[in-house]
């Protein structure tokens, strides 16, 4: 089944209506000039889903940057990635395959970038996309069927994949302030599983012993690995 697929983005959406615009957030920013700019657009009325973006030096998104920006809802650095249509001047497009309301979006916002910005898709194998983007730094992907209709939540057309690996670690040893010296974590040191350590770690005197699960553990999370 052919796939699109896509920057991997977290949402936010744009409710156009009546010549004014709405944007719903994760925490609760106005997004004012973008707004501005949904509402501005030659339509009745929308329902676009996006995140709010801001570029670094790099060209990549800076999610710092977007912090500092965020205090400022006319920043001129913000700008609206839009990746779905699910209503359009009264129609409900959710139902239609997923390549023609990517074709609608894209007709849309033809000459509103860069505050109003298509999110383009990739016709390439999800396993060189991944790579890809990988290599650049970015977040991860999202993989979609080309001919799936729109669905809320987590849904069994589409597999996102994350760059960045993480793990559940046993601590070991901690420093309460600083300044302060280091201090054994005697609880997980006598409860720690020794086989989440790391190989350096690992007592392979005894490979046979067992020991029960840590009982304070951290999770870490990396976008890369080191040799050492």
């Amino acid at each position: 089944m052919a796939s699109r697929n896509k920057v991997r983005w977290l949402p936010d959406q744009l409710i156009v209506e009546g010549g004014r615009a709405r944007a719903f957030t994760r925490r609760g920013y106005r997004y004012k000039s973008i707004v501005q700019a949904a509402a501005n657009l030659p339509i009745k009325s929308a329902i676009i889903d996006g995140e709010a973006v801001v570029l670094g030096d790099t060209g990549l998104p800076d999610y710092q940057a977007l912090e500092r920006e965020l205090g400022n809802p006319n920043s001129p650095r913000l700008i609206f990635y839009a990746f779905y249509l699910l209503h359009l001047n009264g129609r409900d497009l959710r139902q239609q395959p997923l390549i023609e309301r990517k074709a609608a979006l894209e007709k849309l916002l033809s000459d509103t970038a860069p505050r109003l910005t298509y999110a383009v898709h990739l016709k390439v194998s999800g396993s060189d996309m991944f790579a890809h983007a990988c290599r650049m730094g970015l977040e991860g992907i999202v993989s979609k069927r080309a001919d799936a209709p729109y669905g809320s939540g987590v849904q069994t057309s589409w597999v996102k994949v994350k760059c960045i690996k993480s793990d559940t670690f046993p601590i070991v040893a901690f420093v309460e302030k600083l300044g302060a010296g280091l201090r054994v974590s005697h609880r997980s040191t006598l409860a720690g599983d020794r086989t989440r350590l790391c190989p350096c770690c690992q007592d392979r005197s005894s490979p046979t012993a067992i020991s029960p699960r840590p009982r304070v553990v951290a999770q870490s999370g990396s976008c890369c690995t080191t040799r050492d």
